[in-house]
């Protein structure tokens, strides 16, 4: 499973890359680690917590956040 972490790891791995920096490669990595890093946040904020959501039948059907590790 890709980390935060793990995207961190490379984006520093890549800056020292010429061809990686000049596309910008390793601050796209950084975002996308922060927003990973938000969604999991998020996440976690809900545990504990039911949702409904509608399915295409128009049934209501229970939600339950996915518990993180």
């Amino acid at each position: 499973m890709t980390t935060p972490e793990k995207l961190r790891d490379v984006a520093r791995d890549a800056e020292s890359d010429t061809h990686s920096a000049i596309w910008d490669y390793p601050a796209v990595l950084r975002e996308a680690a922060d927003e990973i890093e938000r969604l999991r946040q998020a996440l976690d904020a809900m545990q504990g917590h039911t949702f409904f959501c509608q399915d295409a039948e128009g049934a209501l059907r229970r939600w339950y956040p996915p518990q993180s590790k």
